[in-house]
């Protein structure tokens, strides 16, 4: 199985980062899955640009944005992430998206 590449984009100063890494370390586990979690700490607009950057927390998973959907921001300023969910707009992703995306990465091996 070809392991699963995990990227934590976050942002220094905007707080749901560190939640959000707990909620990804929960879903890997709960699903049975290991996978090295590269944190990426996005400091400038230049860094925004060279990782199309949405926002802080951003999860991606080999290369796909957790978020159903989502499609790359021209505006790649690091600020805080909000997150369109069945709740309303929210710092962090839904945990299902989170689950489903790691689910379907490692199915496709």
């Amino acid at each position: 199985m070809t392991p699963l590449r995990i990227e934590l984009l976050w942002l220094e100063g905007c707080p749901s980062h560190e939640t959000a890494e707990t909620m990804l370390r929960r879903v890997l586990e709960e699903a049975g899955l290991e996978a090295a979690i590269e944190r990426i700490q996005v400091e400038s607009e230049d860094a925004g640009i060279a990782v199309c950057f949405p926002g802080s927390p951003t999860i991606r998973v080999n290369g796909q944005d957790v978020e159903p959907g989502w499609q790359p921001c021209g505006d790649c300023t690091p600020r805080c992430r909000v997150y369109p969910t069945a709740l309303g707009l929210q710092p962090l992703p839904e945990r299902r998206w989170i689950y489903d995306a790691v689910r379907s990465a490692s199915e496709q091996d």
